[in-house]
């Protein structure tokens, strides 16, 4: 069951919430008997350290169940744990956080779950796990991460850990609107961060300016969550759904998929410095709505300095800016994609739908839908650097200024695309070599199908009708 798409469909009612937690309640784990938090110690009427002694004194091997009530904590950290199951009744299991950097603090452990939770209170970081492994954060509601500290603001932070299950989790009110690096849910810089798993979670943005991010990430994924990134973020380099970024090494082996994604105003999923990269499945709509394009890319998909990438079957709506852009990239497949109503807004430096930005080679475009989209469809203008091994094939374009515009190239085949409804061409090409365009079929206009400038072409069996 999956709880995302409970959770999308009927806002944060408590109620359903509580059901939904309800149903996925399951018992101690095999030859441990549960606890009853209140049997040691916890309390809805103590004070804020003596609750923080007592979940910090619950020993390895121990399941401890947290009735419903609201229990204020300060910042409580298990050092060097294992096998521990810290589980609530849902959201009315309250843990309260009293205004600390951090709520709860995983480190040193392994083995430890924390599940059915409410996690609130006021902290910079609601949930913070470092150098740990094995550890599962499963259906817990997660907010209140608003306060001004060091660092990054966050529902859950992971760092140098290894082996991490966040699954289910509902984040909301989290990050204060202003602060850049705040998100719900991020494996963050300074250690490597390996297997993270980020799946199934709803993320209502209302103040964070990135969703979901991956830094220093390898053998990660993000998958079938939902994401409203709430048009938050700063009109430079922010507002996305999800990122994967990293200035030095790159991340590598990363899927994003099976996602939905939402009101972004930056990229719906913007990846930097990444190699074999997976990007397949995911709904994307509304994206791109104010971060400027001049400097980064802005897409609903954005990939920039990378390589060994797949972006396939994803299906993009209503993207304000380009909806796919590939800056300084190689080696990637852009497949099976439908794509429609882009590059909307009126203050945009480019008005694309797929958008080779800037260096790119061995790039394959192919049996993609784009239809009634700004401008041009497949776009590549960047004069002063030339493109080497595009292939654009089998694509249906349709309803647009030009289908496919190409700027410097060497090697380009352009084969068998269903072009119309294009109003100023249908294949336009400038100063590159090498190009064969061969068995397209253009129909519905009255404008040129073919306008080409580059050199030693073949062309040949492309039919208007």
């Amino acid at each position: 069951m999956r709880s995302g798409l409970i959770f999308h469909a009927v806002g944060t009612g408590a109620i359903i919430f509580a059901l939904v937690f309800a149903a996925k309640m399951g018992n101690a784990a095999p030859g441990i008997s549960p606890v009853d938090a209140r049997s040691i110690g916890l309390s809805t009427t103590a004070t804020p350290a003596h609750n923080t002694r007592i979940l910090e004194n619950i020993a390895d091997n121990m399941t401890v169940l947290i009735p419903s009530g609201s229990y204020k904590i300060n910042q409580t950290t298990f050092t060097g744990k294992s096998r521990i199951r810290i589980m609530g009744a849902g959201p009315s299991s309250k843990l309260l956080i009293n205004n600390s950097k951090y709520g709860m603090v995983i480190t040193r452990s392994s083995g430890i779950t924390i599940e059915n939770l409410y996690l609130g209170g006021t902290s910079r970081v609601a949930l913070y796990i470092y150098d740990a492994s094995s550890i599962k954060v499963l259906n817990n509601y997660i907010t209140g991460a608003t306060k001004t500290a060091s660092g990054p603001m966050a529902g859950i932070e992971v760092s140098g850990a290894s082996d991490i299950w966040i699954d289910g989790n509902y984040l909301t009110g989290n990050g204060d609107g202003l602060e850049g690096e705040s998100y719900e849910i991020v494996a963050w810089t300074g250690a490597l961060n390996n297997q993270i798993h980020i799946r199934n979670n709803t993320i209502i943005g209302t103040g964070t300016h990135k969703g979901i991010g991956l830094f220093m990430a390898t053998n990660c994924d993000v998958i079938g969550n939902y994401v409203n990134q709430g048009n938050v973020g700063n009109l430079i380099n922010s507002g996305y759904g999800i990122i994967s970024y990293q200035t030095g090494k790159p991340n590598s082996h990363i899927t994003i998929s099976n996602n939905v994604i939402e009101n972004t105003s930056g990229s719906g999923i913007y990846c930097a410095n990444n190699q074999h990269v997976t990007i397949a499945g995911n709904q994307i709509t509304n994206t791109g709505k104010g971060q400027n394009d001049a400097t980064l890319p802005v897409g609903a998909i954005s990939l920039i300095n990378s390589k060994y990438a797949s972006i396939s079957n994803n299906t993009i709506s209503n993207s304000y800016a380009t909806a796919i852009s590939l800056s300084t990239a190689s080696s990637v497949n852009v497949q099976g994609n439908t794509i429609s109503n882009s590059a909307t807004r009126t203050n945009l430096n480019f008005f694309t739908t797929i958008h080779l930005r800037a260096t790119a080679s061995n790039i394959e475009i192919k049996e993609n839908i784009l239809k009634q989209n700004r401008g041009t469809c497949i776009n590549y203008t960047i004069p002063s650097t030339s493109m080497s091994g595009i292939t654009i094939d089998n694509n249906i374009l349709d309803d647009t200024t030009v289908a496919i515009r190409l700027g410097k190239f060497n090697d380009a085949i352009i084969s068998n695309n269903k072009i119309s409804n294009y109003k100023n061409f249908g294949i336009h090409t400038d100063s590159g070599i090498n190009a064969i365009i061969t068995g397209n079929i253009f129909s519905d206009s009255t404008a040129p199908a073919l306008d080409i400038h580059s050199d030693n072409n073949v062309v040949t069996k492309n039919i208007k009708k």
